[in-house]
């Protein structure tokens, strides 16, 4: 897997075209929209919106929890894009300051171009490291966006990147992450579900919700992920012309369910390709754990 993950990099650093779905990857409407903005004078407006982070909080239901698990709040960011949204470290830093979690994940897209990885890119995104405390552990997985070279940065800062593994959270809680497989292809939920007791409650976070039927039928009962951005701009009477996802659009927005497995799609709390949104907030979601 690294030897392919790392064969796409190298496409992505010379700027060749890759498989690849929804708006961030139409190069040419990019310019169109932010030219378009710039003479609408909509850029600032754009921006706002993403900096309006809305909180949102919900229940994740879970077969088997432990009573020790119950009530306990995942912090889920996902898609912050940080070294490309200006002002957006601090609102993220600002909220949760003021926000009461155990456990925090983000599902990918941790730096806002594609091409050849820089150092300073992860800047933003280690300060905001540094102000997630999350006692009860601090997990991520990579997104279409992220290189390899990342997990060093991440890991060092506390967190622990999931490829294709899993880890044992105590108290019968497992949580299991798979590398990006909306760009690289990268995942392996097999991979990633090997060695989790048939009795535990199962947590799977993926960049993407584009493996919703294989982490259902490996038997987990919970999926995170972000990477369609809510669509990022929805549009009067035609809504949301992108779902950025190959799978159906019930599973690329918000929450679904799929046979006895919880889904959550997150609307991302950055944007990409472009810094604004419209019509589709952003968020940070707390995540509340509940016995099924």
């Amino acid at each position: 897997m690294l030897q392919k993950r790392l064969a796409v990099q190298q496409l992505m650093i010379n700027k060749t075209k890759i498989k690849g779905t929804g708006f961030e990857n139409l190069s040419a409407l990019h310019s169109v929209l932010r030219v378009g903005l710039k003479v609408m004078k909509l850029e600032e407006r754009g921006l706002n919106n993403v900096l309006d982070c809305k909180l949102v909080e919900r229940d994740l239901s879970l077969p088997n929890l432990d009573p020790f698990w119950q009530g306990k709040k995942i912090l889920h960011l996902s898609d912050t894009h940080l070294d490309g949204i200006p002002g957006l470290l601090e609102v993220i830093v600002n909220a949760v300051q003021n926000l009461s979690y155990d456990l925090c994940v983000i599902t990918g897209d941790f730096r806002f171009g594609k091409g050849a990885f820089h150092p300073a890119s992860m800047a933003p995104t280690l300060e905001m490291l540094d102000a997630i405390n999350a006692p009860l552990g601090f997990y991520g997985v990579l997104g279409n966006h992220d290189f390899i070279e990342q997990v060093d940065y991440l890991e060092e800062n506390g967190m622990r990147v999931l490829l294709n593994e899993s880890a044992d959270l105590g108290h019968n809680l497992w949580l299991a992450g798979v590398d990006d497989p909306h760009l690289y292809e990268c995942d392996d939920i097999p991979a990633a579900a090997h060695g989790i007791p048939e009795t535990a409650s199962k947590v799977l976070l993926v960049h993407s919700p584009e493996r919703v039927r294989e982490a259902q039928k490996v038997g987990f009962h919970a999926y995170l992920c972000g990477h369609t951005h809510g669509g990022q701009i929805s549009l009067p009477v035609l809504g949301r012309p992108f779902s950025n996802a190959r799978c159906k659009r019930k599973f690329a927005f918000g929450e679904f369910d799929y046979k006895e497995m919880q889904g959550y799609t997150h609307n991302g709390t950055g944007a990409s390709s472009v810094a604004a949104r419209f019509g589709c907030p952003s968020e940070i979601v707390l995540h509340t754990l509940k016995r099924k």
